[in-house]
């Protein structure tokens, strides 16, 4: 006998796509909060710093990252 046997106790049925929306839009969700309040306690100059380290590593300064062809 299974639960959904039994009276007035049935399962809702969840597809897999609607699931895999559901996380996605929890994900996005929780990341921009959690990122906003990182952001508001860490400050202006925190954000400078991590902006400036982002643009290192991508390249857009313009110049050839020697340490990254080190590795």
């Amino acid at each position: 006998m299974t639960p959904d046997d039994l009276p007035g106790f049935s399962r809702p049925r969840c597809h897999a796509r609607t699931m895999f929306v559901v996380g996605a839009s929890l994900g996005i969700v929780v990341g921009v909060v959690a990122g906003s309040i990182i952001a508001m306690r860490l400050g202006e100059e925190a954000v400078g710093v991590v902006r400036g380290w982002f643009d290192r590593m991508s390249g857009r300064d313009n110049r050839v990252n020697f340490e990254l062809l080190l590795q």
